[in-house]
């Protein structure tokens, strides 16, 4: 079974920086996830509203275990899978709204 390699984005980490203010315990949330990533990098939905035209960003939802929220109210994290490396670009909260296109395409540099 292939593993891929996770790397978290500037955005990405920028991001868990802010977060830990509100959820300190936003890693220990996210190990989860990023393991579950390092061998399925389709984990996930496809993101709406993408101009990617293979629909390869893909959504993921994360509870949030300080808030005490499910899934449809915590961490989003939007994620690409470029060669063996899924591109962790943005973690953010649903109320924050989806990052923009100009934003998306800011991040996707960083690993191109």
């Amino acid at each position: 079974m292939q593993l891929y390699e996770v790397e978290l984005g500037y955005f990405a980490q920028k991001a868990i920086k802010k977060l830990q203010k509100t959820c300190p315990s936003i890693e220990q949330d996210l190990k989860p996830i990023l393991s579950s990533l390092e061998h399925n990098p389709n984990v996930g939905e496809p993101a709406k509203g993408s101009s990617d035209p293979q629909r390869s960003l893909r959504k993921v939802r994360v509870p949030c275990s300080d808030l005490r929220r499910g899934k449809r109210q915590s961490y989003r994290i939007l994620h690409k899978t470029i060669g063996e490396t899924v591109c962790v670009l943005f973690i953010f909260f649903r109320e924050e709204g989806y990052p923009s296109q100009k934003l998306i395409q800011e991040a996707l540099q960083e690993f191109t």
